[in-house]
């Protein structure tokens, strides 16, 4: 194993290396150092190492080393493409893309191009002229620098010569994640009263907005939330295993959140027709499937959206991001729940455990019953104006 050491301001790698054995069987080794200008490099070196003797190799510095040129390591990976079967829209982004990072680098024809060239650096250099150049969406220009990530991490794993270690661009700037602004409890209230009002009351998408505004569940889940999944006596609502709604491998396990005072509030006054919480088999259709469910309350809540935004009491743009081709009207409960806790300062692990996210490694010891789980829904507003507590009655 290599360890990294610091001395004034220079960092050093230091190691054993094997460089045969004795009549006895017996590994000969000789210590190893190799000095490095910051902790980075440092830490570069010391996976290469660590990785060359998990591999029985002796570890060279990249001036003796043969180096892959990029315009080689890319024929083959088209050719690792073309035995996976990828289809023609396929090559055509990983075209575009490998394009623009050779405008990039400065690659032509004729000159060497070595695979030591790729760098956080270059990817970033991708997004932004992909940006100013090529006038494309940040989410667009982002999948575009995910498809030299791809590129350059199949090349590492194949071991060709001189291919740095990966590096990946999750922080990329969007304006989704950066610029847009999120609704406030106030706007996601307007609008959830003009649901009540379009649907005669609390009807199941208002219902189910209610929910995610208050729990920050997804809007699947919160359609398909039944009654014998809401402990009222203790506070408590369970969301089972592979729900609707779970995204994620953590979510498919299910888990138990509590319920803020707003909502279970509310719940106590709710008529309870059906097996689910939001009441759709009765408002609408016990036939429904899980999809035209979501679509009909997709519609009635852009209605009550663009109503809202139509007499200036909500803003376009906390529902409609203009980063984003589609408009969002059931994900901004969500939005704003995440980003309200934010605000008041409620830590992301805590967030996380409240809708069924990954917690880290002592997510088996975080509980409904926890402590900074229960402080973190007090923040939890109740809702402003006027509560509709009647039900829509299916003819």
């Amino acid at each position: 194993m290599a360890s990294v050491h610091r001395k004034g301001s220079k960092w050093f790698v230091r190691w054993r290396e094997q460089v045969g054995v004795d009549s006895e069987g017996t590994p000969i080794t000789r210590n190893k150092q190799r000095t490095c200008p910051t902790k980075r490099s440092a830490d570069q070196v010391k996976r290469e190492v660590e990785e060359a003797s998990a591999l029985g190799r002796i570890w060279r510095p990249p001036a003796e080393r043969e180096v892959t040129d990029l315009r080689e390591g890319y024929q083959l990976y088209l050719e690792h493409l073309v035995r996976l079967q990828r289809s023609p829209s396929t090559f055509r982004a990983v075209g575009t893309a490998v394009t623009v990072l050779y405008e990039v680098l400065g690659v032509r024809k004729g000159v060497p191009a070595p695979a030591t060239l790729l760098s956080r650096e270059a990817l970033r250099a991708v997004w932004q002229r992909f940006i100013d150049e090529r006038k494309v969406l940040p989410t667009t220009a982002s999948s575009r620098v995910k498809q030299v990530e791809r590129w350059w991490a199949w090349m590492h794993g194949e071991e060709l010569a001189g291919v740095p270690f990966p590096r990946t661009l999750s922080d990329l700037p969007t304006w989704s994640a950066v610029e847009a602004p999120r609704p406030t409890w106030a706007e996601c209230d307007v609008v959830i009263r003009r649901m009540a009002d379009e649907e005669g009351g609390w009807g199941p998408t208002a219902r189910s907005a209610w929910i995610s505004r208050c729990t920050g569940l997804r809007i699947s889940t919160c359609i398909a939330l039944k009654w014998a999944d809401v402990d009222l006596e203790r506070a408590l609502l369970h969301v089972r295993p592979n729900d609707p709604g779970s995204k994620t491998k953590r979510e498919a396990q299910g888990w138990s959140t509590p319920i803020p005072s707003p909502l279970l509030d509310v719940l106590k006054g709710w008529d309870r027709r059906g097996e689910s919480v939001s009441g759709w088999e009765h408002a609408w259709s016990p036939d429904l499937i899980e999809d035209r469910r979501r679509v009909r309350a997709y519609r009635v809540a852009l209605r009550a959206w663009e109503a809202a935004t139509a007499a200036e009491e909500v803003r376009r743009d906390v529902w409609a991001p203009p980063g984003r081709r589609g408009r969002r009207p059931l994900h901004a409960f969500r939005a704003c729940w995440k980003a309200s806790l934010a605000r008041a300062g409620v830590t992301k692990e805590v967030r996380q455990a409240l809708i069924g996210g990954a917690r880290g490694t002592d997510h088996s010891y975080v509980d409904a019953w926890s402590l900074p789980l229960r402080d973190a829904v007090k923040h939890i507003p109740e809702m402003q104006g006027q509560v509709v507590l009647t039900f829509k009655e299916r003819a």
